[in-house]
């Protein structure tokens, strides 16, 4: 008899434990299936931060999720409406986040177009990729006319909301181009800087 109670404990124990698996795989299934959404922000909104507090960098991280939940995306650096030249990011100097509505499995991430194996972490249900100044510095490149063209396909935007300086001879700055590759389609985003006095 009691062994036929710790079988029945087990089967139903069992049963529980598959079922919020199936749940979480219905989930994942789900986000594969939804269209990729890429951000891009400054370690805490701030392009001058120098914070290392894990905790602090975590509790941003964690309200920035929730922002985005509820499609509030000020701050996107992949908007393009800097106070540069063009709309260009001037003269930033801290870690850049990348931050994608998919996990890491579902998708390749290439810098300048070369695959970047990327060390990753889900936080509020989203995938957030770190490139320090320095990772990303180094890999910046002149604009060329397809990056241009891809960026502002419309025409650069400036001081629509008193964001952006005034226009400037095209290509001025320089870019990262960073491209996600998912389900066989590529979807590029730029990170735009310009540096000077």
């Amino acid at each position: 008899m009691k062994r036929l109670f710790i079988l029945f404990l087990m089967i139903s124990c069992q049963g529980q434990v598959d079922q919020p698996a199936e749940a979480v795989e219905e989930t994942k299934e789900l986000i594969r299936q939804a269209e990729l959404e890429a951000y891009c922000f400054y370690k805490l909104d701030d392009k001058y931060c120098e914070t290392t507090d894990p905790a602090v960098i975590q509790n941003w991280q964690e309200d920035k999720a929730v922002a985005l939940a509820h499609h509030d995306i000020r701050g996107n650096l992949f908007e393009h409406k800097g106070g540069g030249p063009n709309g260009a990011e001037w003269n930033p100097s801290t870690t850049i986040y990348i931050v994608v509505n998919q996990y890491p499995l579902n998708f390749k991430f290439l810098l300048n177009d070369v695959e970047h194996k990327v060390m990753s972490e889900i936080i509020g249900g989203y995938t957030w990729i770190s490139l320090s100044q320095g990772e990303w510095e180094e890999r910046l490149v002149d604009v060329a006319d397809e990056h241009w063209a891809e960026m502002f396909p419309n025409g650069p935007i400036t001081e629509p909301d008193g964001f952006g300086s005034a226009l400037q001879p095209p290509k001025t700055g320089q870019v990262l181009p960073l491209t996600f590759v998912m389900n066989e389609d590529s979807t590029k985003f730029y990170f735009y800087a310009a540096f000077g006095e």
